[in-house]
């Protein structure tokens, strides 16, 4: 009986430590979450660390990514609450995104590299002007 009550607790402990990790690993996912598409059209790509993939609606953006745009467009929300729209033929790059919902600590540096692109500002360019 001794032997039966040792293994469920290690089945616990190894159980919740499992969830420990996957909290933690999810709770990171979210942190470097910078936008999140909703819309796109025609040819309009995310390049994270050197991969192209679709700008599908739905798709996470995250620092150092890039919007790349060619017969095509996309719209962005950052966590935040702002929202970028990049037009054709643009490169825009989110260089480092950080919403920290503190005013010392929020950063929003991002740059068009070429093309157009509009900005309403969110939550981190009110809380602190020189952080957006």
């Amino acid at each position: 009986m001794k032997k039966n009550r040792s293994l469920s607790q290690n089945a616990f402990a190894f159980a919740f430590l499992g969830l420990s990790i996957f909290a933690h690993a999810s709770a990171s996912a979210a942190e470097n979450s910078a936008a999140t598409v909703i819309y796109s059209q025609g040819q309009a790509q995310i390049k994270a660390q050197g991969q192209l993939q679709p700008a599908s609606k739905g798709i996470t953006v995250r620092s150092g990514d890039t919007v790349v745009t060619e017969q095509g467009q996309a719209q962005l929300r950052f966590s935040d609450g702002a929202y970028v729209a990049v037009g054709p033929k643009s490169e825009y790059v989110i260089e480092k995104y950080i919403d920290a919902r503190n005013a010392s600590q929020d950063t929003f540096a991002s740059r068009l590299l070429r093309g157009s692109m509009r900005a309403i500002t969110g939550l981190i360019g009110k809380r602190n002007k020189k952080n957006y």
